[in-house]
């Protein structure tokens, strides 16, 4: 290398090769669902459909689909996920955000149970049989993103805890996105030892190019409450402050900052992210406004 092009480089003015991994298409789906019936109905997460839509585009220049309440259906989110990673090519980034009931079931083929208990998301059209969304269920969609392609999926619920409990009909009173199955659905796996299948963290896991984030460990109960005024995720809250405030930050330090401001909070809960230690370095979703930075 000559003299020149070393004091270019010095001086950050020689050309530098152009990042190709996060031109190409931006797409993601929102789910936010509040409407659930009796007790079990939540107050925050249409509102946090409404803030990650905001951030996707307009800060981060995503095509978003949006799905809440009545319309969140367990076709209508199978239906837009296929949306979301079907056609992808090498440089695309899609996103998965869903605010609403989670809960933990004992997965079957036909009337054999399997030797798992999978954590599922609850659409608004439930029920305990073949009516939630299962881990294997956003596999399949994974399945056809292109390698090349990122996917980033967030979880403001839970899969544990006591919905009797951890629920209150007093407005503004924190609550657990934690729905209980009733209990011959829990039966099937009241005495069994069986492994635990983490939504979406097993496929990040499998995936070199899928990072899973979720608002709590399998053993703690995301909640949401009255913040700046209005009833969201807490999860979901921080974590979007943290990405406005840091927007290139690594995914790895976003994870631990929202994690002390959940502590600092007195929120029982800490965050998880699975994701390959390349994209943990990364930011969230990749470069904001044509940055990388990762610190």
């Amino acid at each position: 290398m000559s003299l020149f092009k070393r004091l270019l480089r010095l001086l950050g003015l020689a050309k530098r090769k152009p990042d190709n991994r996060y031109l190409g298409k931006k797409k993601a789906l929102v789910v936010g669902i509040n409407a659930y019936d009796g007790s079990a109905r939540l107050e925050g997460c249409v509102a946090d459909a409404q803030h990650w839509y905001s951030y996707l585009t307009s800060v981060c220049g995503f095509e978003v689909r949006v799905l809440t309440d009545a319309r969140a259906t367990k076709e209508n989110i199978l239906h837009r996920l296929q949306w979301l990673c079907e056609g992808t090519k090498k440089g695309d980034v899609v996103a998965f955000t869903y605010s609403g009931h989670g809960a933990r079931v004992r997965d079957r083929s036909g009337d054999e149970l399997k030797d798992a208990q999978d954590e599922c998301l609850i659409p608004i059209d439930y029920n305990w049989d073949d009516g939630v969304v299962l881990d294997d269920d956003i596999d399949q969609c994974l399945r056809k993103l292109n390698e090349g392609a990122k996917a980033y999926l967030v979880f403001d619920c839970c899969h544990s805890g006591t919905m009797t409990r951890e629920l209150s009909d007093n407005p503004g009173a924190r609550k657990s996105r934690h729905l209980a199955p009733p209990f011959d659905i829990r039966a099937r796996s009241e005495c069994a030892d069986v492994p635990l299948v983490r939504i979406g963290h097993h496929m990040a896991e499998a995936h070199h190019n899928v990072v899973a984030l979720s608002a709590c460990q399998d053993n703690e109960t995301a909640a949401e409450a009255v913040m700046s005024g209005q009833s969201q995720g807490a999860f979901s809250y921080f974590l979007l402050h943290m990405l406005r405030e840091k927007p290139v930050a690594a995914v790895g330090r976003l994870i631990e900052d929202v994690s002390k401001q959940l502590k600092k909070a007195d929120y029982a809960q800490t965050p998880c992210l699975t994701a390959s230690s390349a994209l943990a370095a990364l930011p969230f979703v990749g470069p904001v406004g044509g940055q990388e930075d990762g610190r």
